[in-house]
């Protein structure tokens, strides 16, 4: 809409120290014309595609001089939080583990609770079609990842007006994987 995104260093003013960087993209003031007010694009990489291309977000570290990375996009669209080596589409790692590694909370006045949802979108239902999955991992004593305790929900009749839905969990019981 002929509007020039920003990109501006502000000055700070008496004893803060520091610079504060604005990236702005495609806005005009409130009530004007632009109503989509525009679009903020990150990118990185190029080139012959052998080589790596992240983008990291980073924060100073509370008490110190030092800066951290606190998120980072991989070459392969993995995020990583609190890991520069995200394994997953969304990678979560607490190192501390002093606190929740993550918090859902609804501050709304409307009466509904905070909602994790698993959503099976594509394609029409069938029986004993798979929805979800939680895992309850931990190493074993020889260091091998183990699923301890495992959640799995079906659809076990889709068929309109006589839905079912089945949840089995999965624990292991001396070495033995077990249903309940």
């Amino acid at each position: 809409n002929g509007q020039d995104a920003t990109v501006k260093v502000d000055t700070t003013t008496g004893t803060t120290a520091g610079k504060d960087l604005t990236i702005e993209a495609g806005s005009t003031t409130t009530g004007s014309n632009n109503i989509d007010g525009g679009d903020l694009h990150l990118k990185s990489g190029g080139g012959d595609g052998t080589g790596t291309s992240v983008i990291t977000f980073s924060t100073k570290i509370s008490g110190t001089d030092a800066v951290a990375e606190r998120m980072r996009i991989h070459t392969d669209g993995n995020v990583g939080i609190g890991t520069n080596a995200p394994t997953e589409l969304l990678h979560l790692s607490d190192a501390d583990g002093t606190e929740p590694t993550i918090l859902i909370d609804n501050t709304g006045t409307s009466g509904s609770e905070p909602e994790l949802v698993f959503l099976r979108s594509t394609g029409t239902g069938s029986d004993s079609r798979d929805i979800g999955n939680i895992k309850f991992k931990a190493k074993d004593t020889a260091g091998n990842d183990h699923t301890f305790v495992e959640l799995f929900v079906d659809q076990e009749d889709a068929d309109t007006g006589t839905e079912d839905g089945r949840l089995i969990i999965n624990a292991t019981k001396g070495g033995t994987d077990s249903s309940e």
